[in-house]
C-alpha cells in the first residue's frame, strides 16, 4: 500500500463516519486490494466480491476502530481473514464434489444403481435447506450453471453464491450420513 497515505488520518475520519474519508480510502486502495486477493485467491470475480466484503466490513466496523493500532495492519488482517473463510468454504465445496464424483463416475451396474440411489438422496436432503439454499444448489448441481450465472440470475454476489453451495454442501453431506 501507499507509503505516503496517512492511514492514521484517514482512520480517524472514518471512525468517526467521514463518508468522503472512506471514499478517499475505497477509491485509493480498491485496485490494490482486488490485485492482492487475486493473486491470492486466482479468480478475479471471487477477488472483488471479498473486496467489496472488505470495505463493507471496514465501513460497517468502523466505530471499532483502534486509531492507535496500524490501520494498515487491521486492512491487511481483515483481508486475510476473509481469504481463509473463502478457502475454508472452498475445501467443503471440493471434498463433497470429489465424494460426488468418485461415487457418480463408477460404471458398474450396481454402481449405477448405487448412482441414481444417491441423486435421489441428494435431492430428498436438498429438500430440506432453505428456499435460498436450495435454489441456488439446484442451479448449480441440476442446471449445471456457473456461479457466475446463477449470481446473475438471482442478482446476488458470487460469495453469496458460495456461501449457499457451502451451507447445501454440508446439510447434505450431514444428511446423507444420518441416512446411511
Amino acid at each position: 500500500m501507499c507509503e505516503s497515505f496517512d492511514f492514521r488520518y484517514i482512520a480517524e475520519r472514518i471512525k468517526n463516519s467521514d463518508e468522503k474519508a472512506f471514499q478517499i480510502f475505497f477509491n485509493s486502495f480498491y485496485e490494490y486490494v482486488v490485485r492482492y486477493i487475486q493473486f491470492r485467491i486466482g479468480i478475479n470475480e471471487v477477488a472483488e466480491d471479498i473486496a467489496q466484503e472488505l470495505f463493507y466490513k471496514i465501513w460497517k466496523n468502523r466505530t471499532s476502530i483502534n486509531t492507535e493500532l496500524s490501520f494498515k495492519a487491521y486492512v491487511y488482517t481483515i483481508t486475510n481473514n476473509l481469504i481463509n473463510d473463502y478457502f475454508r468454504e472452498q475445501k467443503n465445496t471440493i471434498s463433497m464434489d470429489t465424494m460426488e464424483d468418485e461415487i457418480l463416475h463408477a460404471s458398474t451396474p450396481y454402481s449405477i444403481y448405487e448412482k441414481n440411489e444417491l441423486k435421489q438422496m441428494i435431492l430428498d436432503c436438498a429438500s430440506e435447506l432453505s428456499e435460498k439454499t436450495k435454489i441456488v444448489f439446484l442451479m448449480s448441481r441440476i442446471e449445471d450453471l456457473s456461479y457466475k450465472e446463477i449470481a446473475e440470475r438471482l442478482n446476488i454476489s458470487i460469495k453469496t453464491i458460495e456461501v449457499h453451495i457451502g451451507k447445501a454442501l454440508k446439510a447434505i453431506r450431514n444428511c446423507i450420513n444420518n441416512k446411511m
